[in-house]
């Protein structure tokens, strides 16, 4: 029974404060605002490889 009122306490000292997350998504919108942007028909659009490299995904860039 402790063990699980442990596990709980630690998954909530790990996990971020909404601060944090709304701070995280803030800052990868920025990004992405930023990210190379291809117009098609009055409307820009950014290349999904692009955003998985911002979100982290490294993978994308060595396929691309």
């Amino acid at each position: 029974m402790a063990s699980k009122e442990l596990k709980k306490v630690i998954e909530k000292m790990v996990e971020p404060t909404k601060a944090q997350q709304a701070i995280s998504r803030s800052e990868i919108l920025d990004e992405i605002w930023a990210a190379k942007k291809h117009t098609i028909d009055g409307k820009w659009y950014v290349c999904l490889s692009d955003v998985c490299e911002i979100l982290g995904e490294d993978y994308a860039t060595r396929e691309a």
